[in-house]
This record gives structure tokens, C-alpha cells and sequence, in this order.
């Protein structure tokens, strides 16, 4: 995990807020390149 290399595992672990006192619950956002599946359309690596 402290070496993620997919796009969406870090988005994950830097969506996860961690309490440090004096320090700002900001949270880092990361895009995610690429486009959303269709629902209705599901594609075979989404199976």
C-alpha cells in the first residue's frame, strides 16, 4: 500500500483521513483518468 502504483488504489489510501492533531482534515484529491463504464453496457473486465 505505501508503494501503490494504480491510479484508483491511490486515490483510495489518500482518501482515507487520518487524525493528526494540529494538522488540517484536508483531503488530497487525485484524478482518476479515464472514463466511467456503462451500466448498461458493462465491459468484460468489469465481470
Amino acid at each position: 500500500i505505501d508503494n501503490a502504483l494504480h491510479p484508483y488504489t491511490k486515490a483510495l489510501i489518500t482518501a482515507v483521513c487520518e487524525p493528526i492533531p494540529g494538522k488540517s482534515n484536508t483531503i488530497k484529491e487525485i484524478p482518476i483518468k479515464g472514463e466511467i463504464p456503462s451500466a448498461a453496457d458493462i465491459p468484460p473486465g468489469c465481470r
